[in-house]
């Protein structure tokens, strides 16, 4: 899915203390947590991935620290954690490392593997496309994850309360580009 440039929400209700568990990942992917990493234990919370010294061949490398708090995307029948608003990247649009480059990473709002990747957990965002078929984004449906790990629609159940498994609530149908308004709180 993804975020068109109007967005509402507090710099308050935006998570940089995770990073995705995978090298790529697509921002607006609804994300859980997977692992911890030093937070609640004696880990460090930033680890090397690389030795400074290559006895082999006589070199020595700049380390590459990582956060070792991840997060993961949200599969079906999850509460998300929050919404990924960086895309997370290894290489710029010419194949150079993007590590190497992190004017390009901030320009293009992407974060490199290892990095913390901003997670918004309360806000309003314009998300799309949506395409054509039964469930479609109106003002008494909730978002929700699909099977595919994408956005989904569920109907609001008897009673009005909130479905299992939302963590936002669409404020009307999509626009003539199939976007649509959502009013995102994975705190509910």
């Amino acid at each position: 899915m993804n975020i068109y440039p109007f967005q509402d929400y507090s710099e308050h209700d935006v998570v940089n203390l995770f990073t995705l568990n995978t090298p790529t990942g697509a921002k607006g992917t609804p994300v859980v947590i997977a692992t911890t990493g030093g937070y609640n234990s004696t880990q460090a919370i930033l680890q090397t991935n690389t030795l400074p010294y290559n006895p082999s061949s006589n070199r020595y490398y700049s380390p590459r620290w990582s956060v070792q708090a991840t997060v993961r995307a949200a599969v079906t029948g999850e509460k998300p954690f929050g919404v990924q608003l960086y895309d997370v990247k290894e290489t710029t649009q010419f194949g150079t490392p993007a590590i190497y480059d992190p004017v390009w990473c901030a320009e293009n709002q992407c974060s490199v593997s290892g990095w913390p990747v901003p997670i918004l957990r309360k806000g309003m965002l314009l998300v799309g496309p949506f395409g054509t078929g039964d469930n479609q984004p109106n003002s008494v449906r909730w978002a929700a994850v699909k099977a595919t790990g994408d956005w989904g629609v569920m109907e609001t159940p008897s009673g009005g309360a909130v479905p299992t498994g939302a963590f936002g609530r669409f404020l009307g149908g999509k626009d003539s580009n199939g976007y649509a308004l959502v009013d995102i709180n994975c705190w509910i």
